[in-house]
């Protein structure tokens, strides 16, 4: 009895074996069936250069210090975020399913192949790309060298499906960093802006604070502008273009660097053609400009009397026919009178618009022609000190020496000197 029961152990134990031998086999055969059909592995950063090619034409795109650019068929500037998209895609979009024994390669898109993508740099097979799949969740493909169709899962695979070497090319206007900018000029008119830490000023003709909307305006239709089109055979020395010496041109500028835009004739559609510096071909972009009657001094000055911004005042002396109101900043509510009584912060800051911000209507070279009726003198966290001169409805600011404004209106008269709380 007890030799039946060993005998039995035995057989048991070796059908436990033979199961579990069995078994890692099997999962030995579909570890490398997996391995077979993943995309082959690599390192991003490795490529240095990306070959497309299409069924109309073969671009080439090569990592250059400051990203990437097309080499040929154009020499021209390329969108960072879609190159890189791209190679992503051709090292972890998933393979969904694979087909060992497909029918003609022409069903799948791949005789001939929709493009054929090469990596340069890194050790991996070519990538020819097909059509979408019925279901529409992925497109085939074919490891160059391998049997069988890969079928790519959408949405990982999007940028293998949409392979279109347009899409590689840079859709913006500027390269440079907006929050970088530190001045731009304006051709017409000779028009020189710079940035301080108080915001924009007119550098020339005439140093002026300039106006915030203004220099948004044309920031604004510079970098939200689409490039939808390129006239890679154009010259622009052809007047239909309107690229030539009367052209608008804008230059952008920020430590180090600096760029020229080209604004030219109306392209049809609400576009037009310009030019972009570092970009050897015409571009078409959807842009809303400022009117070109706008981009001048007038156009960019501010018509208050200063760009102080009143919140950061922190000490105030109004001088007005002989009455005279000074406090200084305790907190963000309450401002304390010279004579040691309190006044509501809204109040002092009613009073500073209505002399800071005081709209001016003109302006011209000289001084006051008689001694000042009022004056305002201010101190700020940031800027320093500063003074305000009013003659009648006309104006003066230390910061703009030599320079007369006409107001809109003259100066409100010394406000009660303290408010109790």
């Amino acid at each position: 009895m007890l030799r039946r029961i060993a005998i039995a152990l035995v057989v048991v134990s070796v059908l436990i074996v033979g199961l579990v031998l069995l078994n890692r086999k099997e999962d030995s055969t579909a570890r490398a069936r997996r391995t077979e059909a993943r995309l082959p592995s690599f390192d991003d950063r490795a490529v240095t250069a990306v070959l497309l090619e299409t069924r109309s034409a073969t671009w080439r795109v090569v990592r250059v210090p400051s990203g990437w650019r097309i080499v040929s068929p154009v020499d021209d500037a390329a969108d960072p975020r879609a190159v890189e998209a791209l190679i992503g895609a051709a090292r972890r979009a998933p393979i969904v399913q694979t087909i060992d024994a497909p029918d003609a390669w022409s069903s799948y898109g791949l005789a001939p192949p929709v493009a054929r993508l090469t990596l340069e740099g890194v050790a991996v097979q070519v990538l020819e790309l097909g059509r979408i799949a019925p279901t529409g969740e992925a497109v085939f493909a074919r490891l160059a060298g391998r049997p069988g169709v890969l079928l790519l899962g959408l949405p990982d695979a999007i940028p293998l499906a949409e392979a279109d070497p347009a899409a590689l090319r840079d859709r913006s206007l500027v390269g440079l960093a907006r929050s970088e900018l530190v001045g731009l000029e304006i051709a017409r008119g000779d028009l020189r802006l710079e940035r301080a830490a108080d915001g924009w000023w007119i550098a020339a003709p005439r140093r002026f604070p300039a106006s915030p909307a203004g220099v948004e305006a044309l920031l604004g239709a510079l970098y939200d502008a689409k490039v939808v089109g390129w006239d890679d055979e154009g010259s622009s020395s052809d007047a239909k273009y309107g690229l030539g010496e009367g052209a608008l041109r804008v230059t952008l500028r920020s430590p180090g660097a600096a760029q020229t835009i080209t604004l030219g004739a109306e392209a049809g559609k609400g576009s037009r053609f310009v030019l972009s510096e570092g970009r050897k071909t015409i571009l078409i972009a959807e842009m809303a400009p400022p009117a070109s009657s706008h981009l001048d001094l007038a156009g960019f000055r501010e018509t208050r009397l200063t760009n102080v911004n009143r919140y950061g005042v922190t000490r105030v002396v109004y001088a007005s026919h002989g009455a005279r109101f000074a406090a200084t900043r305790k907190d963000e509510e309450t401002w304390t009178t010279d004579g040691g009584g309190t006044i509501r912060a809204e109040s002092v800051y009613t009073l500073l618009v209505a002399l800071l911000e005081a709209q001016t209507v003109a302006w011209s070279d000289g001084r006051l022609e008689a001694a000042p009726s009022a004056t305002l003198e201010y101190a700020t966290d940031e800027v320093g000190k500063g003074r305000l001169e009013f003659g009648g409805a006309s104006a003066t600011w230390d910061a703009l020496p030599g320079v007369v404004f006409r107001l809109a209106s003259p100066p409100p008269p010394v406000p009660i000197s303290a408010n109790p709380r």
